[in-house]
């Protein structure tokens, strides 16, 4: 099926080079839509409280262990809202790390309510390997929040971590290197704006246009 595609789009140069991997096929990078439109209305008031956050699935592969074990070290609270299979064993490490001041768990959250978090937080937290794209990263940044994540996947096309700076990275995937960063995290030193504007970038509009002009394209050359 792969080789009889006309053509192939890839969601990131992450994908771009799987597929290349493993089809051996060239491909063109689209960015998948993001609601960034809803989520600054949504947000304009952006109000920032002194607590990070975790947004999503929790499993193994999702490095919320590693999260929290940071922030511990770190001695900085953070607000885990998601549910999944590995969420039972989190509070289990939680009570054995004896950091319930530190870890708040939130379960499953509202639209509204993520919207809420995302525009309060101090930091988003976006601790996972290789992901393929990566889109509450960009929803943070479009809440006019910084994100603290590790160097690797999609996230790296998505945040920017030199001027204008809407985030940071990690390089060494282990708690330490993350709680390093977040026991000197200034978010005074991230501009709501900037993190807005590089957000822009995958708004749902773009995205449109882009498939649009696309699939035109192919059309066209068939």
């Amino acid at each position: 099926a792969a080789q009889s595609a006309d053509r192939m789009i890839a969601i990131s140069k992450v994908i771009q080079k799987r597929i290349k991997k493993y089809y051996e096929r060239d491909s063109d990078v689209v960015y998948p839509p993001v609601d960034v439109k809803e989520i600054m209305e949504a947000t304009r008031l952006n109000r920032k409280e002194n607590w990070f956050l975790y947004l999503g699935r929790v499993e193994t592969y999702k490095g919320v262990e590693l999260a929290i074990r940071a922030c511990v070290d770190a001695k900085v609270p953070l607000k885990v809202a998601g549910i999944g299979d590995d969420l039972d064993r989190m509070k289990d490490l939680v009570k054995e790390l004896n950091a319930k001041g530190y870890v708040r768990f939130l379960g499953f959250v509202s639209h509204e309510e993520k919207l809420d978090l995302l525009a309060k937080t101090k930091g988003l937290i976006f601790p996972v390997k290789g992901e393929d794209f990566g889109i509450v990263p960009v929803e943070a940044n479009a809440a006019g929040t910084p994100v603290i994540a590790y160097r690797d996947g999609g996230v790296v096309e998505t945040i920017s971590d030199v001027n204008p700076k809407s985030g940071v990275f990690f390089d060494k995937y282990d708690y330490k290197s993350l709680s390093k960063i977040l026991k000197k995290f200034d978010g005074r030193a991230y501009k709501s704006e900037n993190c807005r504007k590089q957000a822009t970038d995958f708004a749902e509009e773009i995205f449109i246009y882009k498939i649009k002009r696309y699939v035109e394209d192919v059309i066209q050359g068939r």
